[in-house]
């Protein structure tokens, strides 16, 4: 069963993870994220991430100074036709603290529980 299979409605959210995975060429995954974006460029499919997601994902390039790889991702989470990204609100915020209290799961994960559009 692939990636696609799995997915019901038309409308996803994309955490961290996936842009990782999508642009670092993951091996376990390539197939299935290719496919899961080709989707997204046919307009098949659309997304919904976090602007946190950009935050995450540019840590490691930051750190390695790797300009190329900073640029790519910010284009890549950015507002399009098929993708909205969306930011983090105070309400979010005070809801994932909430959460976070009372579960253990890292922040920025509830976070992006709580951003599900």
């Amino acid at each position: 069963m692939g990636i696609l299979d799995a997915i019901q409605g038309t409308r996803i959210y994309l955490d961290t993870n996936i842009w990782i995975y999508a642009l670092e060429g993951y091996p376990p995954f390539v197939q299935d994220l290719t496919q899961l974006f080709q989707s997204i460029d046919q307009g098949s499919l659309s997304v919904v991430t976090s602007e946190l997601s950009l935050a995450e994902v540019l840590v490691k390039p930051f750190q390695n100074q790797d300009l190329a790889q900073q640029t790519t991702y910010k284009q890549l989470i950015s507002n399009s036709q098929n993708l909205t990204v969306i930011p983090v609100s105070r309400q979010v915020l005070i809801e994932a603290a909430q959460l976070r209290a009372s579960i253990n799961m890292k922040l920025p994960d509830v976070i992006h529980q709580q951003q599900h559009y």
